[in-house]
């Protein structure tokens, strides 16, 4: 078998060097976060901070489909420090992770310190915030100010808790009817004795009667 030697061999290495040099990716983008912030800061920054549970994570399609994208996670919470917050919110993060992305697990609670999008008001989450389990948030729970819990029913729209309550007649008092035994005021019911009168009667006209015929006989 020939060797190859001279110029032939030159530009062998040179084709193999350049095949591997596109066989190699690129950099690859990282993500890359500024420093940590205390609790404190990160409530000032933060948009929205609230402590919640996942109940709906993103599947495998979701994330094949946001390729480059975002992926949205359901909570339903708890109680919350700052922003406007229902019951339950989504939250929106990089769908990868060199882009700063967080996975979140089902069941799981979480302190979350988000931004909201100034253009579509979402939610959006990255491994940069101070967000975390809730079971590692001690020293969060510790020096953040009292938090607020959240309403199961929302208001009606347009209402306000400080409005006053609209004024209600009170009911009429009950009609003092009386009883059907009851005479009514001012009456005095008295038995009806006429038959009674009327025996008595009858009974002394016969005693008369008799007293009268014994007379006559005598």
């Amino acid at each position: 078998m020939a060797l190859v030697t001279g110029q032939p061999l030159r530009w062998v290495l040179v084709s193999m060097l350049v095949a591997g040099a596109w066989a190699i990716p690129h950099a690859a983008r990282a993500c890359s976060c500024a420093e940590r912030l205390s609790p404190t800061d990160a409530l000032s920054r933060a948009d929205v901070v609230f402590e919640g549970r996942v109940i709906h994570v993103p599947t495998r399609t979701d994330f094949a489909r946001a390729f480059g994208g975002v992926v949205t996670y359901e909570f339903e919470v708890e109680r919350y420090w700052k922003g406007a917050v229902e019951s339950n919110v989504s939250v929106n993060t990089p769908s990868s992770g060199s882009a700063c992305g967080r996975r979140f697990r089902v069941g799981e609670r979480y302190l979350v310190y988000a931004q909201v999008d100034s253009q579509t008001g979402d939610m959006i989450d990255t491994i940069c915030s101070r967000t975390r389990e809730s079971e590692r948030a001690d020293e969060d729970f510790t020096r953040l100010p009292t938090a607020r819990r959240v309403s199961s029913t929302p208001p009606e729209r347009g209402s306000s808790p400080d409005r006053e309550a609209p004024y209600l007649e009170p009911p009429p008092p009950p009609l003092d009817f009386p009883a059907e035994d009851d005479p009514p005021p001012g009456c005095q019911v008295v038995d009806d004795q006429t038959p009674t009168a009327l025996a008595g009667l009858v009974l002394l006209g016969l005693l008369s009667s008799r007293r009268r015929a014994r007379s006559i006989a005598t």
